[in-house]
């Protein structure tokens, strides 16, 4: 796997996005938001660390400021998804993967 670090790939998102690590760690639940910049950062980041990082999936989940496994693999699913059905979105998740230099892996299992 890579070097990368989960702050590399956080400062990433970021700049990508147009957020900081505190807002992308904020609990955004109820803001009232549909789409806000920092969770979708926050999420890309976390599906960026499980793919191309050997971090598991609780540190990852830890270092974006999520503690419920089931919610941030949630929020991984729904990144999936996205790039799917988003070109543009896609094409701003590769951005940020080649610009850490990245190469993409299929996403990894973990045993229960």
């Amino acid at each position: 796997m890579s070097t990368v670090t989960l702050m590399d790939i956080a400062a990433a998102c970021g700049a990508e996005f147009g957020v900081t690590l505190d807002e992308m760690r904020r609990n955004w639940r109820n803001s009232g938001h549909r789409e806000v910049p920092a969770v979708t950062a926050r999420n890309a980041g976390m599906w960026l660390a499980r793919r191309c990082t050997d971090h598991a999936s609780a540190e990852i989940y830890a270092f974006f400021g999520l503690s419920h496994v089931n919610y941030a693999g949630e929020c991984i699913r729904k990144i999936h998804e996205r790039r799917q059905l988003d070109a543009d979105f896609a094409e701003r998740v590769d951005r940020i993967t080649a610009a850490l230099g990245l190469v993409r892996q299929p996403m990894r299992r973990e045993a229960a």
